[in-house]
């Protein structure tokens, strides 16, 4: 939906820069594909409107492919995930007068878990700014900050919005960088370039990392506490797990599969940590949840302990 945007299946990155005066192109021994490669999150697909993002790279910038037909297909909710930057309020907006980070999931822009207002999601006027938009099953995340300086800060940080059909995301394989799905430019400033990168970065492995720490119910079963967010746990709320500090404790018992550990909720010690469908739940066998079929239940409620991501 804006100049700003680009669309990935993993994580998306973003520079822009008001409108106004153009700086030169400059060469540098590593571009910054070079720099994501080294870190382990490779790109898998990149735009640059002023250089090379590849220090090998010495073809040229700009090439343009003819469509063979007309033919056109509905768009529907969860089928887009691309960064938007602009001061639009239609769909989503965050505090202040914009303009705001958000990502356009199609049919929709979201600031955060909410369609329409999210307080965490600050007004940015950066001169230059760079922004990502983070992308996997059941979670994605805003982070952006100065390009010329400083850090990233994470605007959103959670579940898929609340919003119908946008969970489980429904992403058609296209890549897009500068422009919406519709072909729309809505944005503020202009887009300069944008990458799509594969792999975890520094955030995903910590918060996949958890702390075993003497269980906060009972102190011969175990809490896990997160790594990123210290003070917070693994915890259940309606059978399905979050990050929270209630109901926080889990005894251990062999794994059913005869391999690792499984966990038996303290306060639910007939339902174990069973992951389905690609979400976390304390299931029971049998049980009259979906996720608690007993298709691979053995396998599903064994985990293995292994050495940390972070």
């Amino acid at each position: 939906m804006s100049p700003s945007t680009h669309e990935s299946a993993g994580s998306r990155r973003a520079r822009r820069r008001p409108a106004g005066r153009h700086p030169p192109s400059q060469a540098a021994a590593s571009q910054s594909c070079d720099i994501y490669a080294a870190g382990g999150t490779p790109c898998v697909a990149a735009h640059s409107t002023t250089r090379a993002l590849y220090a090998a790279y010495n073809g040229a910038l700009y090439q343009v492919r003819r469509s063979s037909d007309n033919a056109t297909q509905n768009i529907g909710n969860g089928t887009m995930e691309a960064i938007y930057f602009g001061n639009i309020k239609v769909w989503g907006y965050g505090t202040g007068n914009g303009p705001w980070v958000m990502a356009d999931l199609e049919n929709g822009l979201f600031s955060g878990v909410n369609a329409g207002y999210n307080a965490n999601n600050p007004t940015v006027n950066h001169r230059y700014l760079t922004a990502i938009v983070k992308g996997e099953p059941n979670h994605w995340a805003i982070r952006a900050g100065n390009a010329q300086s400083g850090n990233l800060s994470t605007y959103y940080n959670g579940s898929r919005p609340n919003v119908a059909d946008y969970n489980p995301m429904k992403k058609e394989g296209a890549i897009i960088l500068g422009i919406g799905g519709d072909n729309s430019n809505s944005s503020a400033g202009t887009f300069y370039e944008g990458v799509m990168t594969s792999g975890s970065s520094s955030v995903d492995k910590n918060d996949a990392t958890w702390i075993v720490r003497n269980g906060l119910a009972y102190s011969a079963c175990v809490s896990f506490e997160s790594k990123n967010y210290p003070g917070s746990y693994l915890r259940h709320s309606n059978y399905q797990l979050y990050r929270n500090a209630n109901d926080a404790t889990f005894c251990a018992q062999p794994g059913l599969n005869g391999q690792g550990l499984s966990w038996a909720s303290f306060n639910y010690p007939n339902r174990l940590l069973r992951h389905y469908n690609n979400i976390v739940y304390i299931g029971s066998e049998g049980g009259s949840n979906t996720f608690d079929s007993a298709t691979s239940w053995a396998d599903d409620v064994s985990w293995i302990v292994a050495s940390p991501w972070a």
